[in-house]
């Protein structure tokens, strides 16, 4: 579009402001900066179009965010980088008039294609924490959902959640449709599975190009909904023979199950994946099958079996495992002091890398990858002391795919992530 044209602009400005944003969608910015120019009236049109066309209003992308929590304070690590860039209250009177503004002026919401928000549920909008508020307190923004079902346009969408032992009943009922338009995704965080699978019910999965699972968790049931809760924690939890059915039967907290099935087969131009999940103190062998041992072996099969789904389209893979800082992990009956986390962390016993190499690593070396340009696999690295993605593993791996695939390996994962604690 050439500088200062004014072709046609009387048309446009006779459109309505909602079809005049949806045409303004097909511009680059540097056309949108051109047309700007013709008048006065497009100038502030085509301004709010700017302003709202990437909204990131998030704790969780750019900063840890500490938080107390019992008898201590931990810090989550699905963050990027440090500091956050913003505290509980301004992000919370951030988010609060963004969504009032789209209440507002619904049109506002169709401006939005690039979304980053942190769905917060530690405190309200004056900062209390869950523990001096009541049973029945109201989830702050209760017009949330409402303001998210007016971005039908977004096409990147970058969501995180903080969600502990407080249970907002709000966060578990979304809407039936959320970012429809969605072809760049990232979750990361402890989030209720009511929000994944509605976001993934409501895009068309044939058109999502990106997706990045970034830490991200299961709260698991609300405490009302374990029928006998305290047996969980007895002799059953132990008991190799009754502890797989105990998982199947229970939303089990920790790293989110069930996700990728339900996408698989589905999503025929995904183009990058990312799949990042925690490790845990949980991975100590001398504890016996508990439930963290088996949910990271069913993700490890999830994983593969999804990737296999996609290998003729897939460009960019990254598998990344974290690992707990010892110092952060605590079991609540007080059975396993820091010492005896201490000394796994010093041993590197990682059952988690040996599931990797049992289960996604067949896929990696046995299946035709037609588009494979980038793999990226850390914090696989060593199972009780010996390398486990050895020298003439890793060349094998190099010739199968060809040496036009670039191969990152990283035996540490330099973000480490929590798991989420039991409650």
């Amino acid at each position: 579009m050439e500088p200062r044209s004014t072709k046609g602009v009387s048309r446009l400005l006779t459109l309505p402001p909602e079809m005049v944003s949806n045409l303004l969608h097909f511009c680059d910015e540097q056309s949108l900066k051109n047309l700007s120019s013709t008048c006065k009236i497009l100038h502030g049109t085509i301004a709010l179009s700017l302003k709202y066309r990437r909204i990131d209003i998030s704790a969780h992308r750019i900063g840890r965010f500490e938080y107390t929590h019992g008898n201590g304070t931990v810090t989550h690590y699905w963050s990027d980088q440090y500091p956050p860039r913003f505290d509980v209250e301004v992000l919370a009177r951030k988010q609060h008039g963004f969504l009032e503004e789209v209440l507002d002026r619904p049109y506002l919401g169709s401006l939005v294609h690039d979304f980053t928000w942190t769905i917060r549920s530690y405190c309200d909008p004056d900062g209390y924490w869950p523990g001096r508020m009541t049973t029945d307190a109201v989830y702050p923004d209760t017009h949330m959902w409402e303001s998210f079902q007016k971005m039908t346009n977004v096409t990147k969408l970058d969501l995180g959640c903080y969600q502990e032992t407080w249970d907002w009943v709000y966060l578990r009922q979304p809407p039936p449709v959320l970012f429809p338009s969605v072809t760049d995704l990232r979750l990361s965080g402890v989030m209720y599975r009511q929000i994944v699978e509605t976001i993934f019910d409501s895009i068309t999965l044939s058109n999502l190009e990106h997706l990045s699972l970034d830490n991200l968790q299961d709260p698991g049931q609300s405490g009302d909904e374990y029928p006998n809760r305290q047996s969980y924690f007895g002799t059953a939890l132990w008991d190799p023979v009754a502890l797989p059915q105990i998982i199947k039967e229970t939303k089990w907290p920790g790293t989110m199950r069930g996700i990728l099935p339900l996408i698989q087969d589905r999503c025929s131009t995904l183009r990058s994946l990312s799949y990042r999940k925690p490790g845990s103190w949980a991975e100590l062998q001398e504890l016996g099958p508990i439930p963290y041992q088996f949910q990271d072996e069913e993700c490890c099969r999830e994983v593969a079996s999804f990737i296999g789904s996609v290998s003729g389209t897939l460009e960019a893979f990254t598998f990344e495992q974290g690992v707990s800082e010892p110092q952060l992990s605590w079991v609540q009956s007080g059975e396993i002091s820091n010492l005896w986390i201490y000394g796994f962390m010093a041993r590197k016993m990682k059952p988690m890398d040996q599931r990797f190499i049992d289960h996604v690593l067949p896929v990696l070396m046995n299946t035709t990858w037609l588009s494979l340009r980038e793999l990226n696999i850390i914090g696989v690295g060593s199972w009780q002391g010996e390398p486990t993605m050895d020298a003439p593993t890793k060349a094998r791996l190099q010739k199968h795919l060809g040496s036009e695939v670039s191969v990152h390996y990283q035996d540490v994962s330099q973000r480490p992530c929590e798991n989420f604690e039991m409650s």
